[in-house]
Order: C-alpha cells, then sequence, then structure tokens
C-alpha cells in the first residue's frame, strides 16, 4: 500500500494526477472525509488509498506498506473473512456501470473493530470490459452499527416487559403497517395474530373487520397522535392505546400499539350492575372505598363497598372481623408501618390527611396494593379521635406501572448513555439535574461534578449571558432549536456547539432537556473547506486553462473560470445560458466528436478528447479536455468537474519539432542506407564482375556453367537485397498503417511452417508448437506480421544446426498476445547482441553457419512491429540457442 507513492505506475491516481489537473484532484481527494482506495483485481493488491486510512483506522502509514500484501488478513475481522474471495471473484465481472455497498469490519489500531459501509465502482476495465480496478469509498457507519444494536436491545427489553406482565400485548408497526415487534399473552386469545406475524403487516394477518377496526387508529399514531380505544374479538376485550415513535431527530418511524385484556373487568362491571349493591348507585358509583372506623370497638361502622375488590368479603362481613381486620387481610411488613401511620393520625389537626400504602392479600392468595387518605372524623369529650374516616384505593396497576417506569427508566437511562450526543437537563435556575455519559467525556468532568454544577457554570461567558431570553423562549413555545454557541470543557478547551431544546416534565417539574452536539469537527472541516475553496478559486482563476463545472441533474454550466473568455473568446455567461454554444464552437469536422464525448461523460462522469475550435475572428485552436464525476454522499454523480487546456502553440511546436527529427532521421538514415547499401551492393558486383572475366576466358562447359550458376546466385542476391531495401524503405516513410483488419496470428504462423516445411525436414529439426487455442484476434496488417514472423523464424531455421529444435509458443497476457520463438542454433555473441536491430549489421563471427543476409532482417521485423504499437525482446547465450519475444496489442493505439 502507497498513500503517497511515486510511481506512477503502480499509481493510477498519480497518472490522472500527471494530466494538468494535480491540485484540484490532490485537494479533491483530501477533503473527502472517507477511505478511498484503488483495487488491483490483477495483483490482489490495493495500488492506492488516500491519506484518511491513518485516520480512520489509526495505524501507521509506514506499518501499512509493509503489509500491503496480506492487508486484508491483517485487518479484517475473521468473521467476515470467509466472504472476502467470494467477494474479490464477484467484482472482476463488474461492468463499468456497475456499483455495490458492502459492509465489513476492520481492526483498529487500539484493537477494537471499526464497520465500514464500502461503495464499490468498476474504475478500471480490460478491452474485455471486465473489470481490473474498483474505486472503492468506505464510510465509517461503527456509530450507526452501534445504534441498531441498541435499538434491537431496546425491542427485546420490549419483548421481556411484554411478556413479565399478564393479559398484556405490545406491537410495533412501521409506516406500511408492517409488524416488526409482537409479544405478549393478550394476543393468543385473540386468534389472528401471533410470534409469526412480525415481518408481515396488518392487512395480511387480520379480518377485513379487524382491519377496519384498527387502521385509523394506526394511522393516527404514524401521523403523531396519541389514541386510545376499545375492542373485542372472541369472546376477548381489551383496552388499548396507540401512539408515534420517534428517532433522535424527532422524525416518526414507527407506531407503538400496547393492549391490556380487560375481559374479567367487564364482565366484573356487569355483574355490578345486574347486582342489589347497584341501587346504592351514588356511593357504590364512587372508584374508590369509603369506611368509618371506630377506634375505641375496633370496627367499620360504614363501608360503601368491599375494602378488597378481588376477595369474596362483604362490607359486613369485614366490619365483623373488628380488630382482627388488620392481622387478616395486611401484609406483615406493612403492620409497622401502620401503627407508625395512627400515631401520625392521632395527633393530626382536624381537616389533616395522613396518607398511608399497604398490600392485603385476597382469598386466591394474592397481594394487592391500596392507598389510604385518613382525617379524624369525631373526637370524644376531652378531644381525643374517637372514628376516623377513610378513602381506599387500589393501587395496584398504578404501583405496576411505577415498577414498569423504572424498568422504562433503566431503558431510557441506557439508550441516553448509547446516544452520541450530550444530554443535559436543568432546571429553570440552571440547575443541572440529569446528564448522560456522552455529556461527561464532552466535557471532561464526572457525571457527580455536573450535577452539582449550573448549566451557567459551564457555558461560555457570552453564551450564558443569554440564558434569561432563551429560558423565556422555552417556557412559551416549548422548545428552541440549532442555538449555537460555545460550553468550556474543565482542561479549559471552548467547544463550538449546536444545542436542540425542549421543555419536559421531570419528576413533577418543569424542566429544560438539551440535546448538544460537539460541533469542533464540523467547524474545524468548515474552516477547512473555506480554505480550499479559496485556494481552488485562486487556482481556477489564475491558471491560463478553462476549469469548469456542470451540473449534470439542472443539466447546465455552474462554473467557468475566466481563462475561458480569453481562449473562446466569448463571455461566459453565453455558455451560462446554454450549454449547447461549447459544442457549436467546436470545428465542424469536431463537433460530432465533441457532442458524442459530452453524451459519454454525462453517462461514465470521464472524458479525454482533444478538439478544435473556430474562434469569431475565424482563426482555429486546439483544445484538450479532460473530466472526471463529482458524487454524492449516495455514490450518485451529480456534478462533472473538467479541465480545457489551449494548446495550439503546443502542438504547432510538437509538429515542427516532430517534422525537424523526422527530417534529421531520414538525412541519418540515407547516409547510413548509402555507406551501407554501398558495400553490399559491391560485395555481389564484385563476384560477378571477376565471374563474367572468368567466363569469358573458360572453354571448358562444365565451369562455364558452375559460373553461370554463381552468376545467378549473385543476381538473386541483389534482387533480395534491393527488395529488403524498398521494403524498409517503404516502412520508414509511414506514421501509422494505411489499412488494418482483424489477423488470427496461429493461422499465419501455421502459414509459414508450411512454406519453411522443406528446409525443416531437410535439417531434421524438431520444430514444436504450442500455441494457445483461444488466442484473441489482433488487429494490423496480415502482410507486415507475416513478414515479420518470417524474418525470424528464417533466422531459427538458418543458424540453428541439424537435429537441433526450434519451439514456438504464442499467449495472451492482459491486453496483449505473445509470440516466443526459441531455438538451440549457435546464439549471439555478447559483444554483437546490442546491435542486432541495427540495419546491416550482421553477427558473422557468431553466426557461421552458411551465407549471412545483408543485415535488414531484424530492423525490419522491429519496424513492423512499432507501426502496430507492439515490440520485440531478445534473449540469447553463444553456443546454446536465442529467443525472440514479439508482443503485439489486441487493439491498435
Amino acid at each position: 500500500m502507497s498513500p503517497a507513492a511515486s510511481d506512477q505506475d503502480k499509481n493510477p491516481l498519480n497518472s490522472a494526477l500527471a494530466s494538468g489537473s494535480q491540485t484540484l484532484l490532490e485537494q479533491i481527494a483530501l477533503a473527502i472525509p472517507d477511505l478511498v482506495y484503488i483495487f488491483d483485481l490483477t495483483t490482489f493488491q490495493i495500488v492506492y488509498v488516500n491519506q484518511h486510512l491513518s485516520r480512520v483506522m489509526g495505524h501507521d502509514p509506514e506499518i501499512l506498506r509493509e503489509h500491503e500484501d496480506n492487508l486484508f488478513q491483517l485487518l479484517m475481522h475473521p468473521d467476515d473473512l470467509p466472504n472476502l474471495a467470494k467477494q474479490l471473484t464477484d467484482l472482476q465481472n463488474f461492468g463499468s456501470n456497475t456499483d455495490r455497498d458492502i459492509t465489513y469490519r476492520l481492526r483498529h489500531a487500539d484493537g477494537s473493530y471499526r464497520w465500514l459501509q464500502d461503495r464499490q465502482v468498476s474504475f478500471k476495465q480490460d478491452a474485455a470490459g471486465q473489470t481490473t480496478q474498483i474505486l472503492g469509498i468506505a464510510h465509517d457507519i461503527t456509530n450507526q452499527k452501534e445504534a441498531e444494536e441498541n435499538l434491537r436491545l431496546t425491542q427485546e427489553r420490549y419483548r421481556i416487559l411484554a411478556r413479565s406482565l399478564p393479559d398484556m400485548g405490545v406491537l410495533m408497526f412501521d409506516h406500511d403497517l408492517r409488524y416488526n415487534l409482537v409479544e405478549g399473552s393478550l394476543f393468543g386469545k385473540l386468534g389472528y395474530i401471533n410470534k409469526q406475524t412480525e415481518g408481515r403487516t396488518l392487512f395480511e394477518v387480520a379480518p377485513l373487520q379487524v382491519v377496519e377496526f384498527l387502521e385509523p387508529f394506526y394511522r393516527a399514531a404514524l401521523r403523531g397522535e396519541d389514541v386510545r380505544g376499545e375492542g373485542g374479538r372472541e369472546g376477548v376485550e381489551y383496552r388499548f392505546r396507540a401512539f408515534p415513535l420517534r428517532d433522535s431527530a424527532g422524525q416518526i418511524t414507527g407506531g407503538m400499539l400496547v393492549a391490556q385484556d380487560i375481559t374479567e373487568e367487564k364482565q366484573t362491571a356487569q355483574a355490578l350492575r345486574e347486582s342489589q349493591n347497584f341501587r346504592e348507585r351514588i356511593t357504590t358509583s364512587f372508584p374508590d372505598v369509603i369506611y368509618i372506623f371506630d377506634l375505641v370497638e375496633h370496627v367499620n361502622v360504614y363501608a360503601n363497598r368491599q375494602i378488597v375488590s378481588d376477595s369474596d368479603f362483604s362490607a359486613e362481613e369485614i366490619q365483623a372481623m373488628g380488630p382482627h381486620l388488620l392481622q387478616s387481610l395486611i401484609h406483615p411488613e406493612d403492620l409497622a408501618h401502620y401503627h407508625l401511620h395512627m400515631e401520625r393520625l392521632l395527633d393530626a389537626d382536624d381537616g389533616e390527611v395522613a396518607r398511608f400504602e399497604y398490600r392485603v392479600k385476597t382469598p386466591d392468595d394474592v397481594w394487592h396494593w391500596y392507598s389510604a387518605r385518613e382525617v379524624v372524623f369525631t373526637r370524644d369529650e376531652k378531644g381525643v379521635p374517637r372514628q376516623i374516616m377513610g378513602v381506599v384505593a387500589d393501587i395496584t396497576l398504578q404501583r405496576q406501572a411505577e415498577d414498569m417506569l423504572i424498568h422504562n427508566h433503566e431503558i431510557y437511562r441506557e439508550l441516553l448513555d448509547g446516544i452520541n450526543d450530550a444530554i443535559i437537563v436543568h432546571d429553570q435556575e440552571a440547575n443541572i439535574l440529569a446528564v448522560n455519559e456522552a455529556a461527561s467525556q464532552m466535557l471532561g468532568y464526572s457525571r457527580d461534578e455536573l450535577l452539582q454544577m449550573k448549566i451557567t457554570n459551564i457555558d461560555e461567558p457570552q453564551y450564558a449571558a443569554g440564558f434569561p431570553e432563551r429560558l423565556a423562549h422555552q417556557l412559551e413555545y416549548g422548545q428552541l432549536n440549532n442555538i449555537t454557541g460555545y460550553h468550556i470543557a474543565k482542561d479549559g478547551r471552548h467547544i463550538p456547539i449546536d444545542v436542540n431544546s425542549a421543555v419536559i416534565n421531570y419528576r413533577g417539574e418543569k424542566a429544560i432537556m438539551s440535546v448538544v452536539r460537539d460541533m469542533t469537527m464540523v467547524r474545524e472541516s468548515e474552516q477547512a473547506l473555506r480554505e480550499s475553496e479559496e485556494r481552488f478559486r485562486q487556482f481556477a482563476e489564475n491558471i491560463r486553462s478553462i476549469f469548469w463545472m456542470f451540473d449534470v441533474v439542472q443539466q447546465k454550466m455552474i462554473y467557468l473560470s475566466p481563462a475561458f473568455e480569453e481562449i473562446y473568446q466569448m463571455p461566459r455567461e453565453v455558455v451560462y445560458k446554454n450549454p449547447e454554444r461549447w459544442v457549436e464552437a467546436a470545428h465542424p469536422d469536431d463537433q460530432l466528436l465533441v457532442a458524442t464525448s459530452l453524451d459519454a461523460t454525462l453517462q461514465t462522469g470521464f472524458q479525454d478528447i482533444q478538439y478544435r475550435i473556430v474562434l469569431p475572428d475565424g482563426s482555429i485552436r486546439s483544445l484538450t479536455s479532460r473530466a472526471f464525476p463529482i458524487h454524492d454522499r449516495q455514490g450518485r454523480m451529480y456534478r462533472l468537474a473538467g479541465i480545457a487546456e489551449d494548446i495550439t502553440h503546443r502542438r504547432a511546436l510538437e509538429t515542427a519539432a516532430f517534422e525537424l527529427a523526422l527530417e534529421r532521421e531520414n538525412m541519418r538514415l540515407l547516409s547510413t542506407f548509402m555507406s551501407s547499401t554501398s558495400h553490399e551492393l559491391r560485395t555481389p558486383l564484385s563476384v560477378i564482375s571477376t565471374t563474367l572475366f572468368l567466363l569469358r576466358k573458360t572453354t571448358d562447359p562444365i565451369k562455364q556453367i558452375e559460373r553461370i550458376d554463381t552468376l545467378d546466385r549473385q543476381v538473386d542476391r541483389l534482387v533480395h537485397l534491393i527488395g529488403e531495401m524498398q521494403t524498409l524503405l517503404k516502412l520508414d516513410s509511414l506514421r501509422k498503417l494505411e489499412s488494418h483488419k482483424p489477423v488470427a496470428l496461429n493461422r499465419v504462423i501455421l502459414a509459414l511452417r508450411q512454406r519453411l516445411q522443406p528446409r525443416i525436414e531437410q535439417k531434421q529439426l524438431n520444430f514444436e508448437l504450442n500455441l494457445e487455442s483461444a488466442m484473441p484476434i489482433i488487429e494490423g496488417d496480415e502482410g507486415m506480421i507475416s513478414t515479420a514472423v518470417l524474418h525470424i523464424l528464417e533466422n531459427a531455421v538458418h543458424f540453428t544446426p541439424e537435429g537441433g529444435h526450434i519451439n514456438i509458443t504464442t499467449s495472451e497476457s492482459r491486453d496483449e498476445v505473445t509470440l516466443e520463438i526459441s531455438d538451440s542454433g549457435v546464439g549471439i555473441a555478447p559483444n554483437d547482441f546490442p546491435h542486432i536491430f541495427e540495419r546491416f549489421y550482421k553477427a558473422d563471427k557468431a553466426r557461421t553457419a552458411g551465407e549471412s543476409g545483408a543485415g535488414l532482417g531484424l530492423a525490419t521485423t522491429r519496424r513492423i512491429l512499432d507501426l502496430h504499437g507492439g515490440r520485440i525482446e531478445a534473449s540469447s547465450t553463444l553456443g546454446e540457442g536465442t529467443t525472440f519475444r514479439l508482443h503485439w496489442p489486441i487493439h491498435l493505439p
């Protein structure tokens, strides 16, 4: 891994930076807060990663470089490793317009694991469209995962709570009325809803009449209302409450329904209405028990109903129990408290209410909680209380609710401590009443220290001065949103904050609950962004190239640097109003290229073209334009940014330099050609001249025939030499191939082997072919390719001794094909090897078998490879053999 690598071949981003937009791209890469990397699927290595890897994961960049070959095994969570191979295989099938999200865990330098959500897109493809490199942007979602786990734990606690309450049921549903939590014994009685209901909607599980009854309550809850109702089915009566569920931002995420079985309550009420006591509806309709107790006789002289509503005791029976009432009914642990209560009551003034809570056992051994409020009813002649009057209320459900509230408070406390933002509750006098763990961590005080302070003690003085005004606004309107200020930490740091607060009821009193977000990183990011934008503005407005930015969604140009007016000689407002003017300004021959490139750029986000424009004065300029995409947080391309550069002067200089270099090369080649040609022609001409002289002097017919054969061979040699020189001169005159077609390299090799077969058989050579069956078709001139291969094969056959071997191998690697020709011939001497591709160079000392050629074959082969965008390589050991490797690109450059 190389976060700041200098080797452009290993770092595609550096290659992009070298294109002329280095400053802009570096700023964008550094401005992205997430982990950005490029992964090569052919080497299975990360070839680029931005500097945020050290920030996100805490590791020293040098350590990451040392372990770049096994970085995944080093950092990835063991449970996520088994999916790595499959994920990497799937990535190779990415298309250019394909992306995907994956999540995994990486080990932080402190030993903990961080969750990352990774958006991966195809960054580079080979000629077959298969992805060879991917670009990934990984976002730290550890907090989100922890919040999801806290939500799951909260739901589990709701399940436990619902299971522990008899005849209760709890439902949670989303905006589609789909149940995501179903718990409680009540639902088993209703018949249509059970544990298997989770994941299904109300419409899928309930009969039509139930849907028509419940749906309005569900919809009301999702609108933010708290609604109540009663219903019944299958002989079961129930009372329910439906209310909204909200996230930390106050957004409604779903609804909850809490229901209680009131069948028995309904039946009891019905029986009560039918009883004889119904006639005493004035007193018995009062929800609590009213009684008068005689302290001297220790009997109830009046009771409007049963003291224990769930027992079989009548008021008369309870009255008859006399002094045994307490021992028979009240919980033993409450007797001592009762005696203290009576002592306070005997000392009470008239009208003073004494309160007492106690438990009473019903005949079926169930303890119920009651709350008694008692006053002195009558006194004797000495003023000593004689009778007391009391009101008793059954508070069993209330106590159960309080227990539930305590439990829910613990859950609430855990949820608050799981929130990253600080939560601070204070009263109207600014006294801090409650804080969560995040507040303690942010300010550096312990929770106990904060509970001894006022909110104004941690406010920056100017912000603290506005406390009365903020408090008045909160009390009047109920809330205060997006207030900015500063808190002062224990170590003296001034922490920029964003506050949202609301009035709540805390322990029966109005209080203020504030959600405080530490904006330190946001402020630093904003400052860095402002500095970056200023540097970018200075860069964009001072470079001579055109920097532009295009809004993909609105299809309009949103920025053009001042250099546009200098280069295009038209106001920028023209293109702002009509982006098509960019295309219309192009040279007529290049307008189709520019329009097609623009369409492709809108799809892929990338552009790299050269084109010409026609200025208002009729002059023509050459430009090069490059573009890249800008994505939003969801990975969608919403803008294009690019740089257009005027290369007219550079093109002119390049053309002039090329023509000058070409002219110099032609002069050098001509000089070399004349020198070498004169030498090559002189030798056969001298032989011809000598042979003709001897032929004239010879009268022997046999010697005449031999000398005529010598003349024929020398003439053939001259014809072959002139043909090779003409071929090489023609190749030198070409800048590019005049025509090209698909060429099957294996077919060319098989044809040449057939052509050389007589010579191969004559020398009894072992000629072995290892041709890859799935060789791709290459583009080029088949005649030239055949000539290039023939020169190498002829040399192999010529310089390999009888009985030797020649191996021919073809293969494919990435975007090119390779032909390898190896022989067991005489080899090439080390002193000759650097010159073998020079024209007219002959390594005769090493290659002593037979006549040597003119020294143009290898030069011709290399020139043909150059025209095809390929290359030739050679290796040789004197006395052991020579190997040539010819490489062709599958597609012409």
